[in-house]
């Protein structure tokens, strides 16, 4: 079930925003890499918009699954405010920990960032 509903939230995610060239060689490695220059910067750009609209369709799979009564994908502690910087983070901590796993979307940046956020999400803040 949880596998069913993170593909389906990535898939609509990544609709969110036009993607630059995607058929170029290198190209989640280089999303990626853009990733870090915004999460560097703090100035969200695209590929933080990607991130972020993947842990938005998360956080709305979870209000979903909490109505219910069924178990949330992922769990943040109380208090933690939605933060696109936060999420750049998550994404890019899951990328290159697991790089073999997402460099096999590399003809779609998109899908491999939003997958990657997804990923982090429910491996920083699984529910217990």
């Amino acid at each position: 079930m949880k596998t069913a509903i993170s593909i389906l939230l990535v898939s609509a995610s990544a609709t969110l925003a036009p993607l630059p060239a995607l058929a170029e060689e290198g190209g989640v490695a280089k999303a990626f890499a853009q990733l870090e220059r915004e999460h560097a910067e703090g100035e969200p750009g695209l590929w933080t918009t990607y991130a972020s609209g993947a842990a938005s369709a998360l956080g709305w799979a979870n209000s979903m699954l909490e109505a219910r009564k069924e178990p949330r994908l992922y769990c943040p502690p109380r208090g933690v405010p939605p933060n696109p910087l936060t999420y750049a983070e998550v994404a890019l901590s899951e990328y290159k920990g697991n790089k073999p796993r997402y460099d096999t979307l590399d003809k779609y940046p998109g899908e491999a960032v939003s997958l990657a956020v997804v990923n982090g999400l429910m491996a920083k803040w699984p529910c217990k």
